[in-house]
């Protein structure tokens, strides 16, 4: 055998007992944990979204869309005409409407719960381009506790938002987005059969073991695993900064008790979900964080906690997509105490996107002046809600890695 033949052959072996080494070392970690996860016991369902349009003409007063199906949920949304709102100018007056979510359990025998969010957006009647969409009302979220099917349908709370069209207009014709993730309940009955203690600082908590398995990948494994715990069924959290009341606000936002997300407990909320392996939790919290209007919450001091102390993967991507603007960028962040409280490489990144904005920023105001020039002052119609990237350059802009916010 040559010396190439020798080298090429103890490579191999090499890598073999890396490969072996890797493997001993994965069992070593589940066998120090004394847990084998198991599959979940319903899978998780996708995440749905339907557009419903809605045409109003002239003397109709309330309309309702045509109802879709998502995972055994039936949805769809009613608008109202509700008041006349009158501008500065006497001769135009612009109407404001009100939108109503209702969701029905198509299933029979079996409860769920329904996350949704809505968004309803208006198609412009004088854009060159038909299909252009504007945003009336920002994603609203909404939860809903569904009883078995044959019973009223339930109706989400009222949203109102203001026409862009004048009270002259013929025809408006709205666009409701609406996202919605079921979660079925019917076989976690707090009842089910399935009842155990967990005990956090000695305080003894008595929950379903198939209903908390449903939310958390860690009590999934550890009510399946093979030890004295499943034998006495007490199960100890023995995480030193985990409180009893760490874990009983847990349980009352997981549970049908439909105790919201607040500026209170959303801090606690993302560390319990970090620590328990509650991906549905972490989905909800994020969805509260990026409603920042309403919730009166500052948006750098979100985007800190999206990236430097938890991977909010939808926090972060609202955020930067909002920052595309270089202007709200500095106003936002750039300019704040919590940019300075960044770690070393997420301002890195920042300052990167920051300088792309500036130049891209800098580019469409020389290609705008240009095309005023040559067009001689012809009315262009171009999009002010995005100032300078078109929408094919911002897709690349923040997809420009398999991680697509590129922050960790």
């Amino acid at each position: 055998m040559s010396e190439a033949d020798e080298t090429s052959a103890l490579r191999a072996q090499i890598k073999t007992l890396q490969n072996d080494l890797n493997d001993v070392r994965a069992e070593n970690s589940l066998l120090k944990m004394k847990v084998h996860a198991n599959e979940p016991l319903t899978q998780p369902q996708p995440l749905h979204t339907r557009e419903m349009k809605v045409e109003f003409k002239t003397g109709i007063t309330e309309m309702r869309s045509t109802a879709h199906n998502a995972d055994g949920v039936e949805i769809s949304v009613k608008l109202e005409k509700i008041v006349k709102i009158t501008r500065d100018s006497a001769y135009e007056r612009n109407l404001k409407f009100a939108v109503t979510l209702y969701v029905k359990n198509l299933d029979p025998g079996m409860k769920k719960f329904a996350l949704t969010t809505m968004e309803v957006k208006e198609r412009e009647r004088y854009s060159h381009d038909h299909r252009r969409l504007t945003t009336l009302m920002k994603p609203a979220t909404q939860r809903f506790v569904l009883c078995s099917s044959g019973e009223a349908e339930e109706a989400g709370h009222k949203k109102t938002f203001l026409s862009q069209q004048s009270e002259s207009a013929s025809t408006v014709e709205f666009v409701v987005v609406v996202t919605l993730a079921v979660q079925s309940i019917a076989s976690m009955d707090l009842d089910d059969g399935s009842t155990t203690a967990v005990i956090v600082k000695g305080k003894e908590f008595s929950v379903s073991a198939q209903y908390l398995s449903l939310w958390s990948a860690y009590f999934r494994a550890y009510f399946n695993a093979d030890m004295k715990e499943k034998k006495t069924g007490k199960y100890p959290i023995k995480d030193k900064d985990i409180t009893p009341e760490d874990f009983e606000e847990l349980l009352m936002v997981i549970y049908p008790t439909d105790k919201p997300i607040t500026t209170h407990n959303y801090r606690r909320l993302l560390r319990l979900s970090s620590r328990f392996e509650m991906p549905e939790l972490t989905r909800r919290v994020e969805l509260f964080l990026i409603d920042f209007e309403r919730n009166e919450l500052e948006r750098a001091g979100v985007f800190r906690l999206a990236t430097d102390t938890f991977s909010l993967k939808l926090v972060q991507s609202t955020l930067l997509h909002r920052w595309r603007d270089s202007n709200l960028l500095q106003c936002e962040l750039l300019k704040t105490v919590e940019y300075e409280k960044l770690k070393t490489e997420t301002k890195a990144l920042i300052n990167e996107r920051f300088a792309q904005a500036c130049i891209k920023k800098d580019a469409h105001s020389s290609a705008e002046s240009s095309h005023h020039e040559d067009s001689m002052g012809d009315d262009d119609d171009e999009d002010e809600d995005s100032p300078y990237f078109d929408e094919a350059e911002d897709d690349d802009y923040l997809n420009d890695s398999d991680d697509p916010y590129n922050l960790h």
